[in-house]
């Protein structure tokens, strides 16, 4: 009878220690899975801030390059005219188009 008893302890332990191991991982793997999911959310909050910052600066600099301001800012450097007309804005005449391969020829050398 006292080996009965002693062999139901000592399984009674084994399985209190298993089990109270394979609750540690548990919890241990539960507290971990919410701290990666709040570092997820985190970046992913990041990511659509820096996404929607992307978006406003290409959207200005579409703006920038737009030929609305590309035009007058380019003929204002360059000293060219302006035209009406949509399809060719600069009208460069036969000197200036002289002058202009002269300095890409000089700026190449």
């Amino acid at each position: 009878m006292k080996k009965s008893y002693k062999k139901n302890i000592a399984v009674f332990l084994l399985f209190a220690v298993v089990t109270g191991f394979m609750l540690y991982l548990n919890i241990s793997m539960n507290i971990e899975g919410n701290r990666l999911t709040r570092v997820i959310d985190d970046l992913k909050q990041e990511i659509k801030l820096e996404r929607s910052v992307i978006n406003s600066n290409k959207a200005v600099l579409d703006k920038l390059v737009s030929k609305d301001n590309l035009m007058p800012l380019a003929s204002e450097k360059l000293g060219l005219t302006m035209a009406e007309d949509t399809l060719a804005p600069l009208v460069l005449s036969a000197d200036e188009i002289m002058k202009f391969e002269e300095k890409i020829n000089t700026l190449s050398e």
